[in-house]
């Protein structure tokens, strides 16, 4: 028991990009670590009935990919999403100032603005702030430019946005 725990503390409190590195596709490194969260639920439970062993699930796999968002978040924007948890609003010195961001829900940095009365779905009125340096931000366009095809900016950064991203 003793070592799930140590096991967990150093997951969920080392540096992310010691395990985004590691890794050269965001497939393998979501689901790598979704079995890893999924191993520490299941030694959490005493009964085995309680445990799961099936095929990881999509709500598994989503879960994982946003633990690492909000990790690049916290690392590249932690001074925005404190000044969005305690006033509301950012500094006019923040980079992303113009892109008026707000946090979700489960806490991730968005993109806020004028298309909130458009009919597109919410990851497209309100994309996910990303560094252009965080490792996780480099799997996730590698990963949509080859589930895209190979397409074209626009279209891989469509439920995304990437600070400077056409610089």
């Amino acid at each position: 028991m003793v070592v799930v725990k140590l096991f967990r503390l150093s997951l969920l409190t080392s540096n992310i990009t010691d395990y985004t590195e590691k890794f050269s596709s965001l497939s393998k490194l979501i689901r790598v670590i979704t079995y890893c969260f999924r191993f520490i639920q299941n030694i959490k439970h005493k009964s085995t009935n309680d445990r799961k062993f099936d095929a990881l699930s999509s709500n598994e796999l989503e879960f994982t990919l946003e633990f690492f968002i909000h990790q690049s978040q916290l690392a590249y924007f932690k001074s925005e999403i404190n000044d969005l948890q305690n006033q509301c609003f950012i500094s006019k010195q923040s980079k992303l100032s113009l892109l008026d961001p707000f946090l979700d829900y489960k806490g991730l940095l968005r993109v806020g603005g004028r298309l909130e009365h458009s009919n597109l779905s919410f990851d497209k009125k309100h994309q996910l702030i990303l560094h252009p340096h965080a490792n996780i931000t480099r799997l996730i366009i590698h990963s949509e430019h080859l589930r895209l095809l190979h397409a074209g900016l626009q279209l891989t950064h469509s439920s995304l946005w990437i600070v400077n991203a056409k610089k």
